[in-house]
């Protein structure tokens, strides 16, 4: 099928835009791995001396390419730093072209169409009808929750990057910090944001952050972080990297005296690589039924084993004990995001927590998370994703809201 006639006369109209600011050679590898160009097609660009040639041959041949190509070539284009801001061109063009609001962009998911906002957030209250059993008889095992507020949540949220930086910025990641800050307001933390911080800046506030003595008179802390990354690092507006470790050991047992004990909650929206998950089809899974173990026996995996040693002591706790790292992916990979409606693994989060923080505990719910992230969300070419939580938890945590 050929390309349909609004795609072509977008293109048409953008064209000078496009050929100043196309990265051809950039581009060539995803076009090719999504179809919207062939082999041939590569060669010819290449062979023109400079880019802007090269940028002017590219929009004569896809236009060629069949009903696809213009999604694809869209697609692309958000991938690639520098780019973005072509691709939404070309998409609010289309969009006004056919007179009614903006559509889903490519890194929309199927599921949860609807934005989450703020006054839609309800977290809804614990029912002790649903609550194990267990838990009333082995409440060792349950990190206190009592306090109000129950902690306090730091918001991280780096959307705006300096141009030295080469990194685009981040449309979508204000709707993730205000659903969240909702979230935990309604959890009952007390919640400060930080927005768009150098490095200096971030780590000056994380230790200050750390330090405060209200920790010493509530029953755990938050902190959410939503920036670019890259493998156990962070990005800052500045473009410099900062080690999670770094940001983690602020709250450990030798640095954080008031938090021993407590429960360190991080979550991190953040890519830890540039690799993307095209997803497997489950017809390759050999059984159809799917078996949802307790988090019992997941913390039992998790800390399978007895290490003994000479020392009969058991006055202290490891300085990195008590900690939940909940990445929004696997290490390696990219982790996607809505321009308007916010990333994939905060609107899980946020869904998920919603529903179940009254009855369940925060190792089962992530399951939950990993779920609707890998099931309901896809990119336009099925691109997948699933989270990766890292629990250092020895007990179990139950937010028990309304209490």
């Amino acid at each position: 099928m050929a390309m349909d006639k609004r795609h072509k006369r977008v293109l048409q109209q953008n064209t000078v835009r496009l050929t100043d600011d196309l990265e051809p050679i950039n581009l060539l590898g995803y076009l090719y791995q999504e179809g919207a160009i062939l082999e041939d097609d590569m060669d010819r660009i290449r062979s023109k001396l400079t880019r802007k040639l090269q940028a002017e041959e590219l929009l004569r041949i896809i236009p060629k390419r069949g009903a696809k190509a213009f999604d694809r070539f869209c697609d692309v284009l958000y991938k690639i730093d520098g780019q973005r801001h072509l691709a939404k061109m070309l998409k609010e063009d289309i969009e006004s072209s056919k007179g009614h609001q903006p559509q889903n962009t490519t890194d929309c998911p199927p599921g949860l169409q609807q934005k989450l906002t703020p006054d839609q957030i309800t977290v809804l209250p614990t029912d002790t009808r649903f609550l194990p059993q267990a838990l009333v008889t082995d409440l060792d095992n349950v990190y206190k929750m009592q306090s109000r507020p129950r902690g306090l949540c730091l918001i991280i949220n780096n959307t705006k990057f300096a141009k030295s930086a080469d990194l685009k910025q981040r449309d979508g990641s204000d709707a993730d910090a205000l659903n969240l800050q909702k979230l935990f307001l309604a959890l009952h933390y007390t919640v400060t944001v930080l927005r768009n911080t150098t490095a200096s800046i971030l780590m000056e506030k994380i230790y200050e952050f750390a330090q405060r003595p209200e920790h010493g008179s509530m029953d755990s802390v938050v902190v959410c972080i939503l920036s670019h990354g890259m493998p156990g690092k962070i990005y800052t507006v500045d473009g410099k990297l900062i080690p999670i470790n770094d940001l983690t050991a602020a709250f450990n047992g030798q640095n954080a005296k008031h938090l021993i004990g407590k429960p360190k909650l991080f979550f991190i929206q953040a890519c830890r690589g540039g690799k993307i998950d095209h997803g497997a089809s489950t017809d390759q899974v050999d059984s159809s039924e799917v078996t949802i173990r307790s988090t019992a026996d997941v913390l039992h995996d998790l800390y399978d084993g007895e290490d003994e040693t000479d020392s009969g002591s058991n006055a202290s706790v490891p300085a990195e004990a008590d900690f939940l790292l909940a990445y929004s992916t696997v290490p390696g990979f990219v982790s996607w995001r809505n321009s308007e409606k916010g990333s994939w693994f905060v609107q899980a989060l946020c869904e998920i927590f919603m529903t179940y923080a009254g009855q369940e505990d925060v190792v089962r719910m992530l399951i939950r998370v990993n779920g609707k992230v890998a099931r309901e969300f896809q990119s336009y070419e099925q691109k997948k994703q699933v989270p990766s939580p890292v629990v250092r938890l020895t007990k179990l945590v139950y937010f028990f809201p309304g209490y």
